[in-house]
């Protein structure tokens, strides 16, 4: 009895070794294998990266304070009054561009200028932009980007201004502003030719009109005398 009851217990456990060394020959991960090195490199290399989300350090700083705009100097707004006066008085606004000038060419400029009634000044970018704030020439500030001049007159003498920037060659006319109107430089020599052309149509007239005028009033006296003296005739003859 003994010596069976061993047996079955040897002829179970054998079995059993049997079941779990077929199990785990036949066992299957539901894992996959891991990578060969170069596949986990490439992997890791193509992961995303995610910035996190983080407030600017001017909001979670405790000493940041809102920046102020600053006041313009007082020298400058005594400038850009001066340059409103000059643009509200003057029909005729040019600007020019500025190459290297020297002081003694500057001076040479502006009197030429001023021999012909006209006015030359210079003024910096921030003067510029301090008279020409709130009205509707706020683009000219990017004609001052670089050096740039203005050229006021009186007048609407678009001629003259041509003729005399053609003997100016470190300042050059870049545009101008006539009667609220921005013109470029071929405009403003477009706009120039087509008032020459209109006054030489009415010079013409006027030399028609004006002897047409003289001879009618030097006829008037004796077309007069002529007209009684038939009037008289008249009357003789039939009296």
């Amino acid at each position: 009895m003994l010596v069976n009851t061993i047996g079955q217990r040897l002829n179970i456990s054998n079995c059993i070794r049997l079941i779990n060394l077929t199990c785990l020959r036949n066992f299957k991960s539901r894992n996959p294998p891991e990578p060969h090195f170069d596949r986990k490199r490439m992997i890791e290399i193509c992961k995303p990266i995610y910035i996190p989300e983080k407030l600017p350090e001017w909001k979670t700083c405790s000493n940041a304070s809102a920046i102020l705009e600053e006041k313009p100097h007082p020298y400058e707004v005594l400038l850009a009054k001066e340059l409103k006066e000059h643009w509200n008085n003057s029909k005729m606004v040019m600007f020019y561009h500025l190459c290297s000038l020297t002081e003694k060419a500057a001076r040479e400029v502006r009197n030429m200028f001023f021999k012909n009634d006209l006015f030359f000044h210079v003024y910096n970018p921030d003067v510029v932009k301090l008279a020409v704030k709130g009205t509707p020439f706020t683009s000219v500030q990017h004609l001052f980007e670089s050096s740039t001049a203005f050229l006021f007159s009186p007048e609407i003498s678009i001629d003259k201004v041509l003729k005399l920037s053609k003997k100016t060659s470190n300042v050059i006319l870049m545009a101008g502003i006539i009667g609220d109107t921005f013109y470029s430089r071929n405009q403003l020599q477009k706009l120039n030719d087509t008032l020459k052309q209109d006054n030489h149509q009415e010079l013409a007239q006027l030399l028609d009109h004006v002897p047409s005028q003289i001879t009618g009033t030097l006829d008037h006296h004796t077309q007069t005398l002529c007209h009684y003296l038939s009037q008289i005739t008249k009357q003789e003859s039939n009296e």
